[in-house]
């Protein structure tokens, strides 16, 4: 019987299935094949990102979210992976810029609000920290990252 070839929406979307699974290797190779069918696949980029960052290889995984970023520039979720990612480097400022880029985009991402509290705590910036992290609570109260780093 012969191979059966997905369209990349659904190689999109059995590559995303399989990245919440925790199946990185399927879900890398499904992004893969995604970039060989059109390069400047932004999502399949920024997820590969994703993976590299999952599995240790923290440049790559900028390098992949940059170029995501070159071909979506308006893509607030990469904006803010590359600030966690930055954040993880130790890269604190740098992060930031980013975090501030995803927020611009979508004000009321709870996820970039909380994880920027966590890098202006980095940055020994606690107001602004505690600030970030009422706004992420404000939008969702249950937030358990923002509630733990706001009572610390």
């Amino acid at each position: 019987m012969a191979e059966t070839r997905l369209t990349v929406p659904e190689a999109l979307a059995q590559a995303m299935a399989s990245h919440r699974a925790g199946n990185l290797a399927d879900a890398e190779r499904l992004y893969r094949s995604i970039l060989q069918a059109s390069p400047e696949h932004a999502d399949a980029l920024h997820l590969l990102g994703v993976i590299a960052h999952q599995r240790g290889r923290h440049e790559e995984a900028i390098r992949l979210i940059d170029r995501a970023l070159a071909f979506r520039p308006d893509f607030a979720e990469a904006h803010g992976n590359r600030g966690y990612i930055l954040a993880a480097l130790n890269r604190h400022q740098a992060a930031l810029a980013s975090y501030e880029r995803a927020l611009a985009l979508k004000p009321d991402d709870v996820e970039a609000l909380s994880r920027r509290g966590n890098t202006l705590c980095a940055l020994n910036r606690p107001q602004e920290a505690l600030a970030s992290y009422e706004r992420a609570l404000a939008l969702r109260p249950d937030h358990a990252e923002a509630l733990n780093n706001r009572g610390s």
